[in-house]
């Protein structure tokens, strides 16, 4: 009864104290919430949906005649193999909606729900729909809800491809969930038509505008499917299918793809919640600490009447304990309502149709671990309480006050400040350690809001290919023969309205690396190659590069030798650097286009690129290109295509995903500050209040001391922000390549400027300001009267 008395009157006279803690908690209850749920029911839903569609444990896209009946028997009689399926389909050149059109590999084939069943979305996007029998009727097309954010596109648009016969068109009549390669960031994408209509566009295969597909589906034997990538190689090294296929995939490497825009995204937000969790732990360690200097005879007092040190220290732990469960308990409530808008970010990203539901299981083993280390912390953090004894607290208490000691400002007396400048200084320089905890804190605070600041560059348009590696341009001019007679003529037009500042062709195929199948990018040129991390780019035809995550993949580094394979053609290279692309996660190889020609000495770039000075003037020159170019286009001799748009259209879906978490982010970490400057800020006046009292008696005024008040502070802040400057700039990069590794980025550079470095720690400093200015108002209150011990 007396222990809950005490708790009760500590929550009233505290009750400022309470209410930050348990915001504190709320933001790192909320963020675990939507993390853990998110995480765990995108696993679960891209395996239950892909075991739903009856997805194979191996399926590759290959192109034309390339499958040999010799091949199907082998992949047959194939060991790990429990049954071979094949299935038509067409690669279609041209897929537009909406004047927009669709850059990935587009491969249209027919819906058969007795052997891949899909789930359908409601009209909504959001949710799915209870009917995934109903095949698409004559005219109608079935499309991945990713391309609806993608194509810009709806329930009802029209949709248009190219054939010998001209062109078709489909009314888009569903969005459906495709748990194999329906994220925005895989290359190929499936497209569903009515039996007829495929009927109908199979039979015009001309190997240009209408390629033959085959979907070969490998469903392996029980004891092999852990096994997935082993047995992926055993195959092909028998019987070349992967060899042939422009598209192969383990059923354990999608599903990692469909879900690592997701996984890298939790991961900086796992990095976010660890470190705001740490700040907590700091403030409360500090809160403490201050309370029991500040509660130092009440302590006395009621040891005096009975109470154990033990009792006493429960009672501050419970006080803290159930700010956190109140807080806790708060942020899963609100996390039921938000992971539904959390998701809705995610599907066109994804694809995925996750649940709304969180995850209680795991979140309650998680929140209670973080509730129970931050009791024990306090627990640790109130052990002072033992050394207190009665009559210890009363010699406290009447402690006399020095008013010389306070007005002693020789150690700032060979500054030129004013009387209120020295006495802000001397009680910084003369009484520092008091101010550690603010200016740690403000560091950690200023450093991951930079961190974050330096992550939303990935989600401006302008910065993609700088930080993800690539290959970025303005136009793109796709030629055949007699198109490439005139290149000359086109670049001639284009520089008479901006300069092109530089020209290239690169072409994308996937071949076998040492039977491992990767994606192979050729350049025309060394001079077209990103810069690389180590070493130096190809020079002669026997040399590729690698990015660094595939040379950890297949054990080679620099000087090492490699054998390439592509339609039967084997070809021995040596690795001469590594550099970074996020291209399929960063499994890809690099070659000149002379190198190739080992490999396929008929190969021919399909196109060029152009990189002009003047990137807004992009549209404009297309448009009076296409305009002169008409006729050619309408042969399609050529095809001119804005680049430069088309990427960002590309990137949209990504860019917004990416753009709204780290926002989020952003947020959470500006509350934080906000709540921290609060906090300080009103521990420490109650601390100093016997100073002030003293400043008073001496003639300072209110609006002075609330001057030196908030500049004592923001300068503390300030300090606190140039250390977590620093901090940052040492420990960014290696942070944020470690967090972004899953993408491909293996060495992520922070393109510092004034505003990166200085926006977070002015906004952080302006918190400071505010929030002291508003505490500084009590002192209004404060009189000399309060240094008279009644």
């Amino acid at each position: 009864m007396e222990l809950r008395t005490i708790i009760k009157a500590n929550l009233k006279s505290k009750k400022g104290n309470f209410i930050s803690i348990l915001i504190l908690f709320f933001v790192i209850s909320l963020a675990l919430s939507t993390i853990i749920s998110v995480s765990m029911n995108s696993k679960e839903r891209v395996v239950t949906a892909c075991k739903n569609s009856n997805i194979a444990e191996i399926t590759t896209f290959i192109l034309g005649n390339n499958l040999t009946d010799e091949m199907i028997q082998k992949v047959r009689e194939s060991e790990q193999v429990d049954k071979f399926i094949l299935k038509n389909a067409v690669s279609v050149s041209r897929f537009e909606v909406n004047g927009k059109k669709l850059a990935n590999f587009k491969v249209l084939t027919t819906y058969k729900p007795s052997e891949n069943s899909y789930e359908m979305y409601e009209e909504n996007g959001i949710s799915l729909s209870k009917d995934n029998a109903t095949k698409p009727k004559k005219g109608e097309i079935y499309i991945p809800i990713a391309l609806q954010k993608l194509q810009n596109c709806n329930i009802g648009d029209i949709a248009v491809i190219d054939t010998p016969n001209g062109e078709m068109k489909f009314k888009i009549s569903k969005f459906f969930e495709d748990p194999f390669v329906g994220s925005s960031m895989m290359g190929v994408k499936i497209l569903l038509v009515s039996d007829e209509d495929f009927d109908t566009i199979y039979a015009q295969k001309d190997e240009d505008t209408i390629i033959s597909d085959t979907i070969a589906s490998v469903y392996l034997k029980d004891e092999y499917k852990n096994q997935q990538n082993e047995a992926q190689k055993e195959i092909n090294a028998s019987a070349e299918l992967m060899d042939k296929g422009f598209y192969t995939f383990t059923l354990q490497d999608a599903n990692r793809y469909m879900t690592m825009f997701i996984d890298i995204i939790n991961g900086i937000l796992w990095a976010v919640a660890i470190l705001l969790y740490i700040i907590v732990l700091i403030i409360i360690g500090h809160s403490v600490s201050t309370s029991i200097d500040m509660d130092y005879v009440t302590f006395g007092i009621l040891k005096a009447e009975g109470f154990t040190s033990l009792q006493i220290r429960v009672s501050i732990m419970i006080q803290y304990l159930l700010s956190g469960v109140v807080g806790a308990a708060a942020g899963i409530l609100a996390g039921t309502f938000i992971i539904k808008y959390v998701n809705a970010i995610f599907i066109p990203v994804t694809g995925l149709c996750m649940k709304t539901s969180l995850r209680m299981t795991q979140i309650l083993a998680v929140i209670a671990g973080a509730v129970i280390i931050m009791a024990l912390y306090v627990i640790y953090k109130t052990k002072k309480v033992i050394s207190i004894s009665p009559m210890q607290a009363i010699a406290h208490g009447h402690g006399p006050v020095h008013f010389s000691g306070r007005t002693d400002i020789s150690v700032a007396s060979a500054i030129p400040l004013n009387i209120n400048g020295r006495l802000i200084l001397k009680q910084v320089l003369g009484d520092w350690k008091k101010y550690v905890t603010t200016v740690v804190v403000m560091a950690l605070l200023v450093a991951f809001t930079i961190s974050i600041t330096s992550l939303k560059q990935i989600s401006k348009a302008d910065n993609v290919y700088d930080v993800f590696g690539g290959f970025s341009s303005e136009i793109i001019v796709k030629y055949d023969d007699e198109g490439f007679k005139m290149l000359t003529s086109i670049e001639k037009d284009i520089q008479e309205k901006t300069e092109i500042t530089k020209t290239f062709s690169v072409g994308l195929v996937y071949l076998a690396l040492d039977n491992n199948e990767i994606l192979c990018q050729i350049l025309d040129k060394s001079g077209t190659a990103n810069a690389t991390l180590k070493g130096r780019v190809p020079k002669y035809n026997n040399e590729i590069m690698v990015t660094q995550i595939t040379s950890d993949a297949i054990g080679k580094k620099i000087g090492d030798k490699v054998n390439l394979s592509y339609n039967n053609e084997q070809y021995e290279y040596i690795i001469v650097g590594t550099y970074q692309d996020t291209s399929d996660t960063g499994k890809t190889i690099t070659i000149l286009e002379d190198g190739f020609k080992h490999l396929n000495p008929e190969f021919k770039f399909p196109d060029v690129e152009y990189v002009i000075s003047d990137i807004k003037s992009t549209a404009s020159i297309v448009s009076g290109l296409k305009e002169k170019y008409a006729a050619a286009e309408a042969d399609k001799t050529i095809e001119i295509i804005d680049s430069n748009k088309q990427n960002q259209e590309r990137n949209a879906s990504i860019l917004a995903a990416m753009n709204s978490i780290t926002t989020i982010t952003y947020l959470l970490a500006f509350l934080f500050a906000a709540i921290v400057s609060f906090m300080i800020c009103q521990k420490n006046f109650i601390k100093e209040q016997n100073d002030l009292g003293v400043y008073k008696s001496l003639g300072f005024t209110t609006g002075s001391l609330r001057r030196q008040f908030t500049i004592k502070y923001v300068l503390v802040v300030a300090i606190g922000g140039i250390i977590g400057i620093v901090i940052n700039i040492m420990t960014n990069d290696i942070v944020l390549s470690l967090l972004l590794r899953n993408m491909g980025i293996t060495k992520f550079i922070t393109q510092y400027t004034m505003l990166l470095i200085i926006g977070p720690a002015l906004f952080i400093i302006l918190c400071t300001a505010v929030f002291a200015w508003i505490v500084s108002a009590k002192i209004k209150s404060v009189s000399p009267k309060n240094l008279i011990n009644e």
